[in-house]
């Protein structure tokens, strides 16, 4: 039988799978002749785990086909300061339909950067730098309806309308975003929610997004 497994080496096991550390500590409970050195052992064990994250599902996949699983990401992230600095001199008002769409692309490129930030460190087990760089990427979130509002104001002024098709296809994709972040939170809440039962917290935030936030989306149109 394979000795028990320290706290910090389950932990860098379970961070190279993209798991919860509780969540293969069970696993292992589970299973007593899995050695968590293996690491294809513990591909193996995984493969037959009835929900596995698409992280996961890769991660497994590449063990099993002969290569390592990834542990850390290639190249180290941005300074939480410096991004929260440069978020902080990004302009909001625009005179000029150009200007604008410039900032817009600016704010665009922030977010984008601070949501595979976050999911980086999260993946790493670095939950408190994660939560900063997901409270900056909300934060940049609550700017984007209104500099996408003055466009279509500049343009109104400038009599550039727009038309509905371009109007029901703006409204859509910024739906479609909230769905996909609604889709992600309980892989990434759940163990903060419950750390103690991350499994049975993922599932009854599932059951949330599907029964409630889901059936509500529905109704727009080409949104879920």
């Amino acid at each position: 039988m394979p000795r028990k497994p320290s706290p910090d080496s389950q932990r860098a096991v379970a961070t190279a799978f993209h798991i919860g550390a509780d969540r293969l500590c069970r696993l292992l409970k589970r299973n007593p002749s899995v050695d968590y050195r293996d690491k294809t052992q513990v591909a193996a064990m995984l493969k037959r785990s009835a929900t596995l994250s698409p992280e996961t599902r890769r991660a497994v996949e590449a063990v099993l086909a002969g290569h390592s699983a990834p542990s850390e990401a290639s190249s180290p992230p941005p300074s939480i300061e410096a991004a929260e600095q440069a978020a902080a001199r990004l302009e909001t008002k625009a005179g000029s339909i150009a200007e604008a769409e410039e900032m817009l692309a600016k704010l665009k490129a922030s977010m984008a950067t601070a949501e595979r930030v976050s999911e980086q460190l999260r993946r790493d087990g670095n939950f408190e730098d994660a939560r900063r760089w997901l409270v900056l990427h909300q934060a940049l979130a609550r700017q984007y309806p209104a500099l996408h509002a003055q466009i279509l104001k500049l343009r109104e002024r400038h009599k550039e309308l727009v038309s509905c098709r371009d109007a029901e296809r703006l409204f859509v994709n910024f739906l479609r975003r909230m769905r996909d972040l609604a889709e992600r939170m309980p892989a990434g809440l759940a163990g903060r929610v419950a750390p103690h039962d991350p499994d049975g917290a993922r599932e009854q935030l599932e059951i949330w997004v599907r029964e409630v936030f889901c059936k509500n989306m529905a109704q727009a149109p080409s949104v879920v």
